[in-house]
């Protein structure tokens, strides 16, 4: 009777054993599911996290492409318009000099010195106008003016009248600009503020260019100096006139504009 007790009550530990141990492998089949599933869940959000990563990076990429073109692209229209600038200046310059000295030499009382010499006026102008890029090309236009009021010359001399044609008109134009309080744009320049550009650049221009003269022997001081008055007026009479005739221009465009917009 005690052995089959004894059996019986191995069985039923064995028995309990066995569903232990049964129910152990479910969990670390679940466990293993669960793993797998995680497993498979990260590497989702993984490849979504790169993949989005690499779309922001392409898209970045992009947008500094974008940039980088319309920076260039502006770039070359700004080198376009400043040649355009260079180009109107030389040939407004060299053209209208070169047609000034056979056509109004009636004025001309010596080499370089004129009564009225329209041809500063246009300068004057063209600096106001264009700034650096007007003077750059006055400087490589200069050499046709040297060579019709003073015929064949050095190449220094010549290198040097036209750097004091371009430049140091500039310079003169840019002091007087500041002296007078008009700002770069010209948003500040009045009427009043011509004779004054007119009267600084007669008197400074004349003395550059007479320094270069004497630097290179072309003249003697005594002959600078003694037709250093008739210079500064007919520098100062066509840097007036011509400053004065493109002012009537302006007023004129404005006053038609405004009656024709005040017609509609």
């Amino acid at each position: 009777m005690r052995l089959f007790q004894a059996s019986l009550h191995c069985l039923k530990v064995g028995s309990a054993y066995s569903r232990l141990m049964g129910k152990v492998e479910e969990v670390l089949r679940a466990s293993q599911a669960e793993l797998r599933l995680s497993k498979c869940v990260f590497n989702k959000i993984n490849l979504s996290y790169q993949s989005g990563c690499f779309d922001s990076i392409k898209e970045k990429c992009r947008s500094i492409s974008r940039e980088a073109n319309e920076l260039l692209t502006k770039r070359m229209a700004d080198y376009r318009v400043r040649a355009v600038l260079v180009a109107i200046s030389a040939i407004s310059w060299a053209g209208f000099a070169y047609m000034y000295s056979f056509g109004f030499s009636f004025v001309r009382e010596a080499p370089g010195v004129h009564l009225l010499y329209l041809p500063a006026g246009v300068r004057l102008l063209l600096l106001l106008l264009f700034g650096v890029w007007g003077a750059i090309g006055i400087a490589i236009a200069h050499p046709i003016v040297v060579w019709t009021q003073f015929g064949s010359s050095s190449l220094a001399f010549t290198i040097a009248h036209s750097v004091i044609s371009g430049f140091g008109g500039l310079l003169v134009v840019n002091a007087s600009r500041r002296l007078l309080g008009v700002s770069s744009d010209l948003s500040g320049l009045r009427g009043i503020h011509l004779p004054l550009l007119s009267l600084l650049m007669a008197i400074v221009m004349p003395i550059l260019f007479g320094a270069d003269l004497i630097a290179f022997d072309i003249r003697t001081p005594t002959d600078v100096v003694s037709t250093y008055w008739a210079t500064l007026l007919g520098d100062f009479l066509g840097c007036f006139s011509v400053m004065a005739f493109v002012l009537l221009l302006v007023r004129a465009f404005r006053t038609r504009l405004s009656k024709t917009n005040s017609r509609r």
